[in-house]
């Protein structure tokens, strides 16, 4: 990993470690989350990063504030499991290493029926010299993100809607919004099933980055599913289904070109897997 990678990713975390002790609540208990999971295709924002297996874990540490609110402070991490990204975005040459790490503190607070959350997050690619070899088309590193996401609990037959700006202050210097509905379903006392679709809007530096072209639009449409059942107090399974589309049609024209050019990426995609969370 480039030393100055890491450099910009230890200064993104310094104002996470010293939210705390301002504005955490005195005696608090924290609560703390732990997700592992294998995916068959690790996407993004409606783009394969790998297509040939992942392993993604996570954990964060929710504090609450002294106004009521709630600190989140975490980590998440992809693992390729193969040498072979196939038809993806990300570079070869990266089985049993961490290819993305991202860093991250989130801040919520629940106003009435409405939840609100203001994110600072940290982006590392550790390939991210090899992306000029691929479709990048240029370096691809370390960056920093804000985002807002406002969300509106259950406001009709059980749908929950949702809208995020992302903002990418760093090497970006642009947007990505995307715009969802989420519902749960309960089928007994421990079986739930959780739907969300969304779509995305990017713009075009956001674009050039994403996706190589630099080209402003609704980028990817796409649908989760995950069924989890919990098998004791604290640890729950979980089954994944994913899907996703690009939209607009410079999107799509732009991977057909890279297909024909010999770096095939698929414009519409679906993924599966299966993971664990352990919360205390």
């Amino acid at each position: 990993m480039n030393p100055s990678f890491q450099t910009r990713a230890f200064a993104a975390c310094i104002p996470l470690l010293l939210l705390p002790s301002c504005i955490v609540a005195p005696e608090s208990s924290p609560r703390a989350r732990f997700d592992l999971a294998a995916l068959t295709q690790y996407n993004h924002r409606g783009v394969p990063e790998v297509d040939t297996g992942v392993v993604q874990g996570s954990s964060v540490v929710t504090l609450p504030t002294k106004d009521g609110g709630r600190l989140s402070i975490g980590a998440w991490g992809n693992v390729n499991i193969r040498d072979d990204t196939g038809d993806a975005w990300y570079p070869d040459g990266a089985s049993g290493d961490f290819s993305e790490v991202r860093f991250f503190g989130r801040y919520g607070r629940t106003f009435g029926e409405v939840d609100a959350t203001v994110a600072l997050t940290n982006y590392t690619l550790t390939q991210g010299s090899e992306f000029v070899l691929g479709p990048a088309q240029g370096v691809r590193g370390a960056t920093n993100e804000v985002s807002v996401t406002v969300s509106r609990n259950e406001l009709f037959v059980g749908i929950t809607p949702r809208f995020e700006i992302h903002y990418d202050y760093d090497e970006v210097e642009d947007f990505y919004l995307r715009g969802g509905l989420a519902r749960s379903f309960a089928f007994n006392e421990k079986l739930t099933l959780d739907l969300d679709l969304h779509l995305g809007y990017s713009g075009a530096d956001q674009s050039e980055w994403a996706m190589g072209i630099a080209e402003s639009g609704l980028s990817d449409l796409g649908v989760d599913a995950r069924l989890a059942y919990p098998i004791a107090t604290n640890v729950t399974l979980s089954l994944f289904v994913g899907a996703s589309t690009l939209v607009d049609s410079a999107f799509r024209d732009w991977f057909e070109v890279l297909t024909d050019s010999d770096l095939p990426i698929d414009a519409d995609n679906v993924w599966a897997g299966i993971g664990a969370t352990w919360t205390y």
